[in-house]
Parts: C-alpha cells; structure tokens; sequence
C-alpha cells in the first residue's frame, strides 16, 4: 500500500505543469495517507500567478474518517519563483492553515 501511495505521488509530481507567466493557473490534485491517523487523504489546489515571479495558491486538503476521526485543512501560500535553469526552478513560499 505505500508504495503504491509513493508510486501515485511520483506521478502526480512529474506530471505537473509549472506557471510562470503572469495570469496563469493550473489546478492540481493530490493523494496520500496519514500515518497520525492511519487514513487516506486527498487534495485539490489552485495556482494563479500575479506577476512572472509571485503567485498565490490556495489548496484544501481532506483526510478520511478511521476510528472516528476525519479532518479537513484549507491553506493559503504565497510562492516566489527563483528560476534554476529552462525546465527546472526553486519557490520559497509563506502561507496560513486553518
């Protein structure tokens, strides 16, 4: 089960489109499992980028119900992309959970 879980991971990550042009947005998914609570999550998030450098991304995050609990996690970033080479790039980034 967990490497299956890593294996989805990968893919998801090499399959990602990265925006870096003032007015894009890409919409990603997520999956995973929480070993706190021996469950399931998944995601959705949202990019859109302001400037060539600086985008916003919000995201919601749902973890499963096992033995009675579920949880639920909404977050709010800001990345500044730091280009590394044509296809490749670094973003620090600071954001908010709920």
């Amino acid at each position: 089960m967990k490497k299956l879980l890593l294996f989805m991971t990968l893919i998801v990550m090499a399959v990602s489109a990265k925006a870096q042009q003032r007015g894009d947005m890409s919409v990603g998914t997520s999956v995973g499992y929480g070993f706190g609570n021996k469950s399931m999550y998944w995601g959705i998030d949202y990019n859109y980028s302001i400037t060539d450098a600086f985008r916003i991304a919000p995201s919601f995050t749902y973890q499963f119900k096992n033995h009675g609990r579920s949880a639920a996690m909404i977050d709010a970033d800001a990345q500044y992309l730091i280009p590394l080479t044509e296809m490749v790039g670094f973003y620090p980034l600071a954001g908010l959970s709920l």
